[in-house]
């Protein structure tokens, strides 16, 4: 769980993903706070429970550092990336990963855009941009993602470990 200046939702967020049931699955969350400058940190020595690990950077570095510092120290055989903002219902996990569970993939992206149930309201530019970031993406990886955006991306540990993410600078 990547951590920037979420104070207000950690701990809410933290709760709900610990209280998941995952059928035959333990939880190991591993929160990276990437030099929150707010409460988080305050809010984080709060959480007491054995499955939550929490990892400072000292300074922010962007969400792809706070990853990459995660998937370092994971343990388990699945990861998911699971923002501490609310954005995502962590209930919604048990989707996200019967692909994996039941052998169909090995990596699964959700998607605000597909699916029966209720849609976040996007702002019309940002929706736009999304759709234009995913539909050159899909074009130079010959996928056919619809949300490349997403927050919602899961791993199996093969294909975690071999993730190399790379964080433009913060200049640019």
């Amino acid at each position: 769980m990547p951590v920037f200046n979420e104070g207000g939702l950690v701990t809410k967020s933290v709760r709900r993903v610990l209280a998941l049931k995952l059928s035959g699955l333990e939880i190991e969350l591993l929160i990276v706070n990437d030099g929150s400058t707010d409460e988080t940190s305050r809010q984080l020595k709060k959480i007491k429970d054995r499955r939550v690990t929490v990892i400072n950077h000292g300074v922010n570095r962007g969400k792809g550092a706070a990853v990459t510092t995660a998937l370092k120290k994971m343990t388990g055989d699945l990861t998911v990336i699971q923002d501490a903002d609310m954005e995502y219902d962590p209930n919604d996990l048990k989707l996200l990963l019967a692909p994996i569970l039941d052998g169909r993939a090995d990596v699964v992206f959700g998607s605000r855009f597909i699916g029966s149930g209720p849609h976040r309201v996007m702002y019309f530019w940002h929706y736009v941009a999304n759709k234009l970031i995913t539909f050159f993406g899909d074009a130079f990886t010959n996928l056919n993602l619809s949300d490349m955006e997403t927050g919602y991306k899961a791993f199996t540990k093969e294909v975690a470990k071999t993730i190399k993410l790379k964080e433009l600078s913060k200049e640019i």
